[in-house]
């Protein structure tokens, strides 16, 4: 008789089981980590068709591809676990959503299953304040932008087509600060503001349209690399030469491509030429078909504007052409230099007046803040833009017009921006560079001032990083070590002036501070796993804190 196999004794059969149950309810209580991948605050989640019923998330009804995510209560999905317990799709959550400081959490919809389920949630206020609330339409890829800084709402870009472009959001600005600061809280108000492209239209993404866009024929032939609104204390001319700005708000902007040309744009209209006038006094004379006069064939040949496109910058639709030209010569050879990134400077005595220094700007920005409400009543500057009559304002002699340029070769140029004339062809050139330096191992990713000196730069580029001072020729005050990885992006600190941030292609931030070091940061923090873009610091009037975004 074969002997019996041995059973396993009873208690170790109920241990393995409860072992198993644990392991299962720990899985299912811990969520995703989703850190690894450079997001904390995102938590994926799987929603059934029972709980998109019930928070009004249905896929293909409520979320769509353009109506992506929804605001939920804390309180509802408080009350959904209550009610459903472990069987709610939040129960992995729970933690999260009980210690979440807002009233509101962000539901995403992820059609793409980019983080691996159907929805994720977004488990910090912070994340909720980044994620999307405009989408700013272009007729091509953006390479760079900045805000005006005398209005935030205009937003100048540049395409990889080498146009610029303009925006206003002048009509969206209430709406973004009312989800922002969560002021809306009713379904009517946040789902259907009265901005919207489409009126009867349940989107929660706003798609604004370009108000302007510069001429194909007449800008850049290659991609934009870097632009910036010329301060509102001067302009200058075709020329080069520096003016008096009169009218306070920043008119006039400077971009370089890589088409090897540094160009002036002007968003004013511009003042009609003697010869245009002699042209459209020809023409209308000229005109002999009775049937079809002047007016009305402007008036067949004009575009019907859309309705959700402000007309502010109308004039500069299409036709808006530089205000002058730079080339940066290698020399002898026909060759040109291939700018990257620019930065300018102003003047000691304006910076004196206007108040530059960090201090000054912090004061500024806090005045403007406090008149924001006062602004918002009167007419917008850029409505009424009238242009610029060179021959009646006040020219600032002894202006600083030389500036630093990095390039696509990681050369640092220190050049003018004034034109002369040729003595041969009377035609305008631009001056020759003033000094040209062979410091980065590689394409230049920064150049920027510091803000608590104006006359200090800092230079980004390859594996290395220069710090330099205008008006000595001889180099840069202080040069690296190769770095063991590529710089990619920097950025001086808002609040100490010895310190600033370089990002790698690793996805760390080396922070410097040349108090403490200045042969090695004195920090480096892993920030994600992919290679930093750009670094933009934010700072708190009301505390000394200091934030990277």
């Amino acid at each position: 008789m074969a002997p019996k196999a041995q059973k396993s004794p009873k208690g170790q059969r109920k241990g393995k089981k409860k072992t198993k149950q644990q392991s299962l309810v720990s899985e299912e209580e811990e969520p995703m980590n989703m850190e690894s991948m450079g997001h904390p605050e995102i938590y994926p989640l799987v929603l059934t068709a029972k709980t998109q019923e019930i928070f009004n998330c249905r896929i293909d009804e409520d979320m769509t591809d353009e109506q992506t995510y929804k605001l939920i209560k804390k309180e509802d999905i408080l009350a959904d676990l209550q009610n459903r317990a472990a069987v709610s799709d939040f129960h992995p959550v729970k933690k999260i959503v009980l210690e979440y400081p807002g009233e509101e959490l962000l539901l995403v919809y992820d059609k793409d299953f980019k983080y691996g389920l159907n929805f994720y949630l977004i488990g910090t206020e912070e994340g909720k304040e980044n994620f999307l609330k405009l989408m700013l339409e272009s007729p091509d890829d953006i390479f760079c932008f900045e805000f005006c800084p005398s209005d935030p709402n205009i937003i100048a870009g540049g395409c990889i087509n080498g146009q610029i472009i303009l925006w206003d959001i002048t009509a969206h600005a209430e709406r973004i600060e009312n989800i922002k600061t969560g002021g809306s809280r009713s379904k009517k108000a946040t789902l259907k503001p009265m901005f919207l492209l489409e009126p009867d239209s349940n989107k929660e993404i706003m798609y604004v349209r370009h108000c302007a866009v510069s001429s194909i024929e007449n800008g850049h032939r290659k991609v934009i690399t870097d632009i910036h609104w010329l301060p509102d204390s001067f302009e200058i001319n075709r020329m080069g030469s520096v003016f008096e700005n009169r009218s306070g708000i920043n008119c006039q902007l400077i971009t370089c491509s890589a088409d090897c040309t540094i160009c002036f744009w002007d968003i004013r209209p511009q003042k009609p030429t003697v010869t245009s006038a002699a042209t459209a006094t020809t023409t209308s004379t000229t005109n002999t078909n009775p049937q079809q006069p002047p007016a009305e064939k402007k008036k067949e040949e004009s575009i019907e504007i859309p309705f959700d496109v402000p007309s502010t910058f109308l004039h500069l639709d299409l036709s808006w052409k530089p205000l002058s030209r730079i080339k940066l010569s290698k020399g002898e050879t026909s060759l040109d230099h291939c700018p990257t990134k620019l930065s300018l400077g102003e003047d000691p005595a304006l910076c004196k007046i206007q108040g530059t220094s960090s201090i000054h700007v912090l004061l500024r920005d806090k005045m403007l803040s406090q008149m924001k409400l006062l602004k918002a009543a009167e007419i917008n500057p850029y409505q009424n833009l009238e242009g610029g009559m060179a021959n009646m304002l006040k020219p600032i002699e002894d202006f600083r017009t030389k500036f630093f340029v990095g390039t696509e070769e990681g050369e640092v140029i220190y050049t003018d921006w004034k034109m002369e004339r040729d003595s041969e062809t009377g035609r305008l050139m631009a001056k020759k560079p003033v000094n040209l330096y062979t410091v980065h191992d590689g394409a230049v990713h920064t150049v920027q001032r510091s803000p608590f000196f104006n006359d200090i730069i800092l230079t980004v580029g390859g594996w290395n990083v220069a710090i330099w001072k205008e008006e000595v020729l001889t180099g840069p005050l202080l040069q690296t070590c190769c770095a063991p990885k590529r710089y990619t992006a920097g950025h001086w600190s808002l609040t100490r002036p010895g310190v600033f941030y370089i990002g790698r292609e690793d996805g760390y931030v080396d922070i410097w501070d040349l108090l403490e070091k200045t042969h090695e940061p004195a920090q480096s923090q892993s920030i994600c796993i992919t290679m930093i873009t750009y670094i933009k610091p934010w700072t708190f009037s009301c505390i000394k804190c200091e934030l990277l975004l």
